[in-house]
């Protein structure tokens, strides 16, 4: 996971935003229900920080727009090989105060050579990216 800022940002680590007083602006993420968003809650808790969504949105791209327009600090996930907006930097949130995300696949029915199929890619590719 990673907190996604505007490139111009004074800030160089999520560490210095854990020693405001208060953060000031506004924390974009996914709705609070998905895991992406408890893990970093719980981590936060940890650290004993208090910080809630300021602006909810439906994807991760949104996160990025919302942040390269000036409305806040986005979280998000950094997928290896992918680049980032321009105007946009990545603050990697360490692993040691934040639970990684894990990425399943979950179908119903029986599996066909198809879908068994995809999912080898998918493992195959996902290895490529480590």
């Amino acid at each position: 996971m990673a907190l996604l800022v505007e490139k111009g940002s004074d800030l160089h680590s999520a560490a210095d935003l854990w020693r405001c007083d208060k953060i000031a602006q506004p924390l974009i993420c996914l709705p609070e229900v998905e895991t992406i968003c408890k893990h970093f809650q719980q981590g936060l808790s940890r650290l004993g920080v208090d910080w809630f969504t300021g602006i909810e949105v439906s994807s991760i791209d949104l996160i990025e727009t919302y942040v390269a327009n000036g409305f806040g600090i986005g979280l998000s996930v950094l997928v290896p090989k992918a680049e980032l907006a321009p105007d946009i930097r990545a603050l990697p949130l360490p692993t040691t105060q934040f639970a990684p995300v894990a990425i399943g696949a979950l179908w119903r029915g029986k599996s066909s050579a198809l879908l068994q199929a995809f999912l080898d890619e998918l493992q195959l590719r996902a290895k490529r990216l480590v």
